[in-house]
């Protein structure tokens, strides 16, 4: 349902925010610009990963999206992979 994702995505959302805060000054301490780098690199590895596994919805009605599987883009790919819905 809608609001159980709405409900986990905020959880982790400031659970994730919270670490980095507690971890980030640490982290600059002893890594120092260092720290950019690591940053940046999962900056890159995100950027990959959504150009590859996300797929395209720009011209599809918001009907037609919800009616995609989650990770509907191997099968576009010729990939047989066997999927579940992440939620229900």
């Amino acid at each position: 349902s809608g609001a159980k994702g709405v409900s986990i995505t905020t959880t982790t959302n400031w659970t994730f925010g919270i670490a980095i805060s507690q971890f980030v000054p640490v982290l600059q301490d002893s890594l120092g610009f260092g720290l950019f780098f690591i940053f940046s690199g999962f900056c890159v590895i995100m950027a990959g990963f959504t150009m590859v596994m996300v797929p395209e919805t720009q011209g599809i009605s918001i009907d037609a999206v919800a009616q995609l599987e989650p990770w509907s883009c191997y099968h576009r790919k010729g990939k047989s992979v066997q999927t579940q819905p992440l939620l229900r």
